[in-house]
């Protein structure tokens, strides 16, 4: 058999305002990861190139991606899937100040999606213009935001579409965001409370003309909170108005301690269609999340995410992390997740999601090292994944020997026990 793989990462600048980026990704077929194990667990894989340009006010990319699948795709499934590319891709950024406490933003970004298995296309053209004015008020700060984006997309050959291959949508929105904070500095620790409020507007549109490509459904978090849009990417857009609303505190010493807790909800005002039942969204509040993280001292690190339900705070989520040590470390970490069928059900034990994950290295001096890590889920009572690794780093050249097992068995997929030995060269100046 001819099987081979290439991988490359390059950056060169041009210059202080200019950046060229490029990498490549492209394997001789689509089973020659799993055998080999070469690269980790990857759906697919992707080479690009990518253009920067900087300035004063305003930036700009230019970006070009190829993807090559490697999953087995059901081919009366019609699901767009990366085996294609996105040629071209262009995103700009502009902003001008008006005066002191206003200034404005333009952002334009344009796409085509071609998928190579369905021969069909997508271009995407967006813009917005967006008007931001902070403002501090005694102690308050206050920031006030109006933008307006028009979308328009083109489908070619893609049975989703629906009606017109030619849509449009204009999307008006708005936020005020509100924080006070509170600081005191005492002998050995400083604290800072910070409460904060956002209140966001957002136009309707119908989004059963619009496929998402780029988007993931919204999951409630500490993180998804005070943003401009739940969603990532472009094509989802939440309808209507929201408010966000928290509390943090911070606290922190010259001897390197530090700890932090938060805990806030989202409250919708307008009723959402079919929201997820397993994202902590609903009609009016929400559910409520936080974190929790603690570094007593510098080899020591604690962090817990939460989620409760709104009404009986009822355990919906947690996810804990804690790591022992800087360079020889033990780390473990948990996450559980409730799971549901429908709006009525309580949580459906024996699906809810729950797994454990451990890793840790130990070095025998700076060249020579132990490392291992794995994944047990207690959800299907198997050990999804561990492997276990010896390396060796040398100024000219590095050496590895790592025992890999993959106990997955998904669609088709098994996984295989693999030992790998890698050695690699450095070339450098």
């Amino acid at each position: 058999d001819n099987r081979w793989h290439i991988f490359n990462n390059d950056r060169i600048d041009l210059g202080d305002n200019m950046r060229l980026s490029a990498s490549i990704q492209r394997v001789s077929d689509k089973t020659y990861l799993q055998t080999y194990e070469f690269y980790d667990d990857q759906p697919f894989l992707e080479s690009n190139a990518k253009l920067e340009m900087f300035a004063a006010q305003g930036y700009a990319t230019v970006d070009a991606n190829i993807f090559q699948e490697l999953r087995h795709v059901d081919p009366d499934s019609h699901n767009i899937i990366p085996s294609g590319n996105i040629l071209p891709k262009i995103h700009g950024t502009y902003q001008v100040g008006f005066a002191d406490n206003l200034y404005g933003q333009v952002t334009g970004d344009m796409m085509r999606i071609s998928n190579f298995e369905e021969n069909s296309s997508v271009d995407r053209i967006i813009g917005e213009a967006r008007v931001i004015s902070p403002i501090e008020i005694a102690w308050q700060k206050l920031t006030f935001s109006a933008a307006v984006r028009n979308d328009n997309y083109m489908y070619y050959n893609i049975p989703q579409a629906v009606g017109d291959n030619s849509v449009q949508r204009t999307l008006a929105s708005g936020y005020v965001d509100w924080e006070m904070p509170f600081a005191r500095s005492g002998e050995s620790w400083t604290q800072v409370i910070v409460p904060k409020a956002r209140l966001t507007v957002m136009g309707k549109s119908n989004s059963n003309d619009f496929i998402n490509f780029d988007s993931t459904g919204a999951l409630l978090s500490d993180t998804s909170l005070f943003v401009n849009n739940r969603y990532s990417g472009y094509d989802l857009w939440v309808n209507g108005t929201y408010s966000d609303y928290g509390v943090s505190w911070t606290g922190y010493n010259s001897s390197g301690q530090s700890a932090e807790a938060f805990i806030g909800q989202t409250y919708d005002f307008n009723t959402k269609t079919a929201p997820d039942i397993n994202s902590g969204y609903h009609d009016g509040a929400s559910d409520v999340v936080g974190r929790i993280g603690f570094n007593p001292v510098e080899w020591l690190g604690l962090m817990n995410r939460f989620r409760f339900a709104n009404d009986d705070w009822e355990l919906r989520h947690l996810e804990s992390d804690l790591r022992i040590g800087q360079k020889n470390f033990f780390s473990v970490g948990y996450i559980w997740a409730a799971q549901f069928s429908d709006v009525n059900d309580v949580y459906i034990k024996d699906e809810s999601i729950s797994e454990v994950t451990t890793g840790a290295g130990f070095y025998l001096s700076d060249q020579i090292s132990f490392k291992g890590n794995g994944v047990y889920n207690f959800t299907n009572d198997i050990i999804q994944k561990y492997n276990v690794g010896i390396y060796y780093q040398h100024p000219c050249y590095n050496l590895s020997l790592v025992y890999a097992v993959d106990n997955a068995n998904v669609s088709g997929y098994n996984g295989v026990k693999t030992l790998k030995l890698k050695f690699s060269i450095k070339i450098g100046s």
